[in-house]
């Protein structure tokens, strides 16, 4: 069956790969990005695939344009059955260079952010009875970040409380709520700052297709009694 979805950070990377995942089983993929060229590429790719896609600029830490963005999707397609929050900033700054600034930045984006928007998308789903909400967390949330600053770890481990708190939110209404938790990923983002994968058992790190697909499921009907739960995509880093 052909759902909306709305993807947050889709212009590069794991967000790109979900985009074009979705699109490839049939649903409506409407994504937001930062970079326009990265944007463009995302579209071109999920084109080629025969896939419906819709890019649309988005400052998702002004939570007054993310509302109003959802409620624009909404009121166009007439609901927003799918939301995966993985837009987000990633560093791996030592505690010492992490002052206010850094520390608000960090917060603002990866946890702030998605609240409002997942806040303004529960609204519509809520109303018709039916939603996926999948957040794009971190093994770092769940270890403590060997790689990862203090505060990327911390806003990542608030989203997985979040997924927690909205799964028992929406239980009544029809409405999922599930995390995805990778551990080292082949982006761009990963290869700039360095992140090893040494230690994984699997021995490599993961293509970010291997994400989407996890996604993917939970995002299914037959993901439909799982809430509140995480999938670990990570080649044994951490195990439950």
């Amino acid at each position: 069956m052909e759902r909306i979805a709305l993807v947050t950070g889709g212009s590069s990377g794991i967000g790109r790969a979900i985009v074009a995942a979705l699109a490839e089983q049939g649903h409506t993929v409407i994504f937001t990005y930062r970079s326009p060229r990265g944007a463009e590429q995302t579209m071109a790719l999920v084109r080629r695939l025969g896939g419906k896609v819709e890019a649309v600029a988005c400052d998702l830490a002004d939570t007054a344009a993310a509302r109003e963005m959802a409620e624009q999707i909404a009121a166009r397609y007439g609901r927003i059955d799918i939301l995966v929050n993985c837009a987000g900033l990633s560093n791996t700054k030592p505690i010492e260079e992490i002052d206010e600034t850094e520390w608000d930045r960090m917060l603002d984006t990866n946890l702030k952010a998605p609240f409002f928007l997942t806040k303004a998308v529960f609204r519509s789903m809520r109303r018709v009875g039916f939603g996926r909400i999948v957040w794009i967390t971190s093994i770092a949330g769940d270890r403590g970040g060997l790689y990862s600053g203090v505060h990327y770890s911390a806003s990542k481990g608030g989203l997985a409380a979040m997924a927690k708190c909205f799964a028992r939110l929406g239980a009544a209404y029809g409405v999922t709520s599930n995390a995805v938790s990778p551990g080292v990923v082949e982006t761009p983002m990963s290869r700039e700052e360095g992140v090893p994968a040494d230690d994984v058992p699997l021995g490599r790190a993961a293509r970010p297709e291997e994400v989407a697909e996890a996604v993917c499921f939970l995002a299914s009907d037959g993901a439909g009694y799982i809430t509140g739960a995480t999938i670990d995509v990570n080649g044994g880093q951490y195990m439950r």
